[in-house]
């Protein structure tokens, strides 16, 4: 059975401009995989998986550095979220939107994110001071950090 716990984190200035850089890219990425999406299927009627955007992702951090600044796991995590709001369209529900800073921003960590400590003490994330930590008797898969 899956378990979700939520934590409060009061970052210091420096990790919320490093937090607010994560959700711009993650919503950059999400907005231009989105409109690769809508191109394709409207010109060719081609459904572009998340594997192939992945790739897109990689050769696009050549041209915009700032990109390489943030984990790529989450950029990779926001265009899996994106393939199963498209796929979700085609099974009868809403089409995607494009993502703004106005409403509710979130990123996953997943590469990091066996245990809380380890993947709130790495590199990108270093030193948030954590209240109410419970210890954790499974491992966590996915870490997601909502705005």
């Amino acid at each position: 059975m899956l378990k979700a716990y939520k934590y409060r984190i009061y970052p210091t200035e420096d990790q919320k401009e490093l937090m607010s850089k994560i959700f711009g890219c993650v919503r950059f990425v999400y907005n231009l995989g989105l409109e690769t999406k809508i191109q394709a299927y409207t010109a060719a009627r081609v459904n572009i998986d998340c594997f192939t955007l992945n790739k897109q992702i990689t050769d696009l951090k050549k041209d915009v550095t700032w990109l390489a600044d943030v984990p790529a796991q989450s950029l990779q995590a926001s265009m899996a979220n994106l393939d199963n709001a498209y796929t979700n369209f085609f099974r009868g529900r809403e089409f995607p939107k494009f993502k703004n800073k106005h409403v509710k921003q979130s990123f996953n960590i997943v590469q990091y994110a066996s245990s809380i400590e380890q993947a709130l003490s790495k590199k990108r994330a270093n030193g948030f001071q954590i209240i109410s930590m419970n210890t954790l008797s499974k491992d966590i898969k996915k870490l997601k950090v909502k705005k």
